[in-house]
């Protein structure tokens, strides 16, 4: 259930920003960052149940981290099974859905770092 949710999340994101990215051209660093500050400026937002979107961070070498809360985990919703389980279906619907074909196009770094409410990291993604 839990990854379910957690995936979902990732797409209702990646939808977003497929209609906003649709340009044809190249993407620059500076569209990156402006990017990222409009979609910081909803945060913080819950993006699916229990999963919150803090902030998404443009970085220096074109990359873009996305930064989630896992609101209420369960203590045994997050071994080490279904964490892999997880960053497998992130890799894979990075690599495979169109709304982050732009992305893969102009070699944009997508990190996705998943933490409980105590700010403890439980999942770090990097798709490329």
């Amino acid at each position: 259930m839990t990854i379910a949710i957690i995936v979902l999340a990732v797409v209702i994101i990646a939808v977003v920003l497929y209609f906003l990215l649709r340009k044809p051209d190249r993407m620059t660093q500076e569209e990156l960052v402006e990017l990222c500050e409009e979609m910081t400026k909803d945060c913080p937002k819950i993006v699916a149940e229990n999963v919150r979107l803090d902030r998404v961070s443009a970085g220096q070498d074109k990359s873009m981290t996305y930064f989630y809360t896992m609101l209420k985990v369960a203590p045994n919703a997050l071994n080490e099974e279904n964490l892999n389980n997880m960053k497998a279906q992130l890799l894979k619907h990075y690599k495979t859905a169109k709304d982050f074909a732009i992305f893969r196009k102009n070699h944009v770094k997508v990190i996705f770092i998943y933490k409980d409410n105590d700010g403890k990291e439980l999942l770090s993604v990097e798709c490329k």
